[in-house]
């Protein structure tokens, strides 16, 4: 809505922000849920991730992490940002990646809250700032 409220026209740059933020959210949330299963079991919750083995669950969460990333890059392509936006996105994604990369090893509640933890701030969060800086000072 912000967008839109500045922008009065329709672009590819609000699609690609709009598919960040959808890409990262299943992957933060499920996490946190992977982390935490047994209290969301015990508490009757019965819905993805939790109706899967846990295995199941975050080679799908490795999945998200790979298009998160991909997003983040193409949003360089669109948005016409410089080269610090692309090598922020890409070290971050690479962050990412590397994480659920654990995880889907590991399959470790340890390592699922470390996944939910770095998607909280460090990775949508420098994402953000760095597409404002790039504009910014760019």
């Amino acid at each position: 809505m912000g967008w839109f409220a500045i922008q009065h026209t329709f672009s590819w740059e609000i699609v690609l922000l709009c598919a960040l933020i959808s890409i990262w959210l299943p992957l933060h949330v499920w996490s946190v849920m992977i982390a935490n299963r047994e209290d969301y079991i015990n508490a009757g919750l019965n819905f993805f991730p939790m109706n899967r083995e846990t295995g199941e669950a975050v080679k799908i969460l490795f999945l998200f992490s790979l298009a998160l990333g991909v997003a983040a890059i193409t949003f360089y392509f669109i948005a016409g940002l410089t080269l610090f936006y692309i090598i922020v996105a890409s070290l971050l994604s690479l962050v990412m990646i590397y994480a659920s990369t654990q995880l889907a090893f590991t399959n470790q509640s340890g390592d699922a809250w470390k996944l939910y933890k770095l998607s909280a701030f460090p990775y949508l969060g420098l994402i953000f700032l760095a597409m404002c800086l790039d504009i910014w000072l760019f």
